[in-house]
């Protein structure tokens, strides 16, 4: 990638080159001045150009500038200025790390029809709120999809219409990508908001076939083919295709309504069985009940899913949800980190994995010859670790459906596994020891030894040289004890290293204690009535604490109090866990039911 230290507007760094097209080229910036990232888009004013022409393509980024700064939906790309660079318009928005739909389908050539579904369905939410606005995106196609964790944003509205203004094709210029345009689009006739909902039908029959509905060998015969023939069966799309049908209808006037396509689109997501998915990489779907030594993998449709406002098209919307399905207690929560998929773990020997965006259990680790007490997910996503009472920790290959390793580690149970940051090491931890295990080998890299080298919790620090595992802290390279930190000798249940690595949080009695790891001191924040299971750092200053008075606290830890108290468990709350972007917390324990709540 091209790097430069070059300036836009005085303020924002081009640090990297992240995509060129015909119209622009994206670079991946700082802003200096709020020390955040950033994206900037600049124009493309080639020389052969005249100057009229120029003109209409200043013109043109102005416009889309203009047109997505009256947009605020976290399903549209956010504009955060619009800057002079080099003669030309230059337009600083969000950026987002990403992939665009177009990659992943480069890299996976499908999607599972589930998960298209998923995408249309958020996809469409966006085109109503720009519709709404009286903005039509006219280029809509998998390039300007971005799938970036749970958000799914449209992006570039570049040669959007807007409708009170206007338009800049007074040439009699077709502007957009052919192949996903509306037949009345090529025949020049005006844009209207069924015009993007024929190009959002292109775009899921691509993303679940693999192919565009229409295709010819030359650019005449395309135009052809999408103002004259029907697309070609959908062989992948199942009960999709039907509602595909009714986007590509030629006549816009019969077209479905963005209200139809997506109550049809929120039924199929209520019906449709769905596998893992992990990140931007689906996997194989797993066959019912694939046999795995004792124990089997299951892909499940129809787990319970309680929310406060039944039939939403997407539960995350709601402030509040509740997932039942396990018969016992939940000892651990974690998230996948694409923050799609929640893993929990429970003695009643299964560990679940749920979709968040349907709340439907996706995947059963069952029949475990014990209580299953811990559960983690490795950096690839695909890799999770399950810790036992019987002393054996199980590390899973989930989108194979195989077991990679069985480890068996002095003790009376495991109580607590961890990765490491690079996914390359596995901690785990019974009452009695900690092991380092090669994820890879499954070789032991050390065991800790010492009076405290036994845990109920472990974590690596964020750049993976330190291990907690209570209050203590080792170094991961050598194994040693690291001396020197004011250490708490009574029961710790939890520890949790801060996002920047400078703070321990530990869970113990009633309280729990933030550790500063440069300046050695210690601040106690008491609030709880009752002990405190877990602690888990969110962005921004945030800590949850668990506590067995059946209550979730946040806190503000630069304010040392707590701002929020969840009251929702009817049981002793276990674990809590927040999603990878901050803004999701899972909570569960003893009332067997995890809770999710929003942080805002």
């Amino acid at each position: 990638m091209a790097e430069t230290d070059e300036l836009v507007g005085g303020r924002y760094r081009l640090v990297e080159l992240v995509g060129q097209g015909g119209m622009g080229r994206v670079w991946r910036g700082h802003d200096l001045v709020l020390d955040r990232p950033v994206a900037v888009k600049q124009i493309l004013l080639h020389g052969g150009l005249t100057l009229e022409q120029r003109e209409l393509l200043t013109q043109r980024l102005l416009r889309e500038a203009r047109a997505a700064a009256r947009l605020n939906h976290p399903g549209i790309v956010t504009i955060h200025d619009v800057v002079e660079h080099e003669g030309a318009p230059a337009i600083v928005m969000e950026f987002l790390g990403g992939p665009s739909l177009a990659a992943v389908l480069a890299k996976e050539e499908r999607l599972p029809a589930a998960r298209v579904a998923e995408i249309g369905a958020a996809m469409l939410d966006a085109l109503r709120e720009a519709h709404a606005a009286g903005i039509v995106h006219r280029d809509l196609k998998p390039d300007n999809v971005l799938l970036a964790g749970r958000r799914i944003v449209i992006t570039d509205f570049g040669i959007a219409n807007v409708a009170d203004a206007t338009t800049l094709t007074a040439s009699g210029a077709v502007m957009g990508t052919p192949v996903y345009m509306a037949p009345e689009q090529l025949d020049k006739q005006d844009v209207s908001e069924s015009c993007d909902l024929w190009s959002l039908g292109v775009t899921l029959y691509k993303a679940v076939e693999g192919v565009a509905p229409f295709s010819g060998p030359t650019l005449t015969s395309l135009y052809g083919a999408i103002l004259m023939k029907q697309p070609r069966p959908a062989k992948h799309a199942g009960p999709l295709g039907a509602v595909l049908a009714t986007l590509l209808v030629k006549n816009p006037t019969k077209r479905a309504t963005a209200e139809q396509a997506a109550d049809a689109l929120a039924a199929i997501s209520r019906s449709m069985p769905l596998t893992v998915r992990t990140g931007s990489a689906p996997s194989a779907p797993l066959t019912e009940h694939t046999a795995i030594k004792d124990t089997t993998v299951s892909a499940l449709d129809g787990a319970t899913l309680v929310t406060t406002a039944p039939n939403r098209p997407s539960p995350l919307r709601d402030p509040a949800l509740v997932l039942k399905a396990h018969t016992d207690a939940i000892r651990e929560v974690a998230f996948s980190p694409s923050g799609e998929i929640l893993a929990t773990a429970s003695p009643d020997r299964t560990v679940r994995f749920w979709d968040l965006s349907t709340g439907r259990v996706v995947l059963l680790l069952d029949g475990h010859a014990s209580a299953v007490e811990a559960v983690a997910f490795g950096p690839d996503a695909r890799t999770v670790a399950t810790g036992h009472a019987d002393g054996t920790a199980v590390l899973w290959d989930v989108a194979a459906g195989n077991t990679v390793h069985t480890f068996n580690v002095p003790g009376s149970g495991i109580r607590s596994v961890a990765f490491s940051p690079d996914g390359t090491t596995l901690a785990i931890s019974s009452n009695y020891t900690t092991e380092l295990r090669s994820v890879k080998t499954a070789r032991t890299v050390s065991t800790l030894k010492g009076k405290f080298s036994g845990a109920d919790s472990v974590a690596f620090s964020p750049d993976g040289s330190m291990l907690a595992t209570n209050a203590w802290l080792w170094d991961v390279a050598t194994g040693q004890m690291i001396n020197g930190f004011a250490q708490y000798n009574g029961r710790i249940n939890s520890v949790a290293f801060s996002p920047d690595g400078t703070i321990l949080a530990t869970a113990e009695d009633r309280t729990a204690t933030l550790w500063d790891l440069a300046t050695r001191t210690a601040t106690v924040l008491e609030g709880h009535t009752g002990v405190v299971n877990s602690v888990a750092f969110g962005r921004d200053g945030i800590l949850a604490t668990g506590s067995r008075d059946q209550t979730v606290l946040l806190w503000d830890i630069g304010l040392d109090i707590p701002t929020r108290q969840i009251n929702d468990h009817t049981g002793s709350v276990d674990t809590v866990a927040f999603s990878p972007d901050g803004t999701i917390l899972a909570s569960a324990g003893a009332d067997r039911v995890v809770r999710l709540s929003k942080v805002l």
